[in-house]
């Protein structure tokens, strides 16, 4: 479970997050896959972080594409989109996204990860690793 607005969001935008959103009040809950594709030589822009929430009951397949982040901003991804920008789920990244970038974790909410590394994907094994959402090399590699 995350305890900053910053962890989160290095997490989220390393390339390869998946986290869980749920809330306190109601135990409903989403997950959300963000994926950052390597950047192409030449490209004077960071790439945009894609994210996708979970649709089905395969946790590593079932997920559908909603938006992206870009300069810190979330935007929804319009007519590529497979979710409209009204489903609950939606309004949920857009909402916690607004808290984290106002530098605060939501207010009866709690987020986690799902004990993979932030920017390669590889399972966490120990405590360390999955305190901080990153294997030793890839947190060496974005601190």
């Amino acid at each position: 479970m995350f305890t900053t607005a910053d962890a989160v969001l290095q997490y989220v935008t390393a390339g390869n997050a998946t986290v869980t959103v749920t809330s306190a009040k109601t135990g409903k809950h989403f997950t959300f896959r963000c994926r950052k594709p390597d950047p192409r030589e030449g490209d004077r822009r960071e790439p945009p972080v894609f994210v996708s929430t979970l649709v089905g009951p395969d946790n590593t397949a079932d997920y559908k594409y909603f938006g992206l982040l870009r300069d810190g901003e979330f935007r929804h991804g319009g007519a590529k989109a497979k979710i409209a920008d009204a489903a609950p789920s939606v309004k949920a990244w857009a909402w916690v996204w607004a808290w984290l970038r106002a530098g605060a974790l939501p207010a009866d909410c709690a987020i986690a990860h799902n004990g993979t590394c932030g920017r390669c994907g590889r399972v966490l094994t120990t405590p360390e690793s999955i305190d901080a959402g990153f294997g030793p090399e890839c947190l060496r590699r974005i601190s």
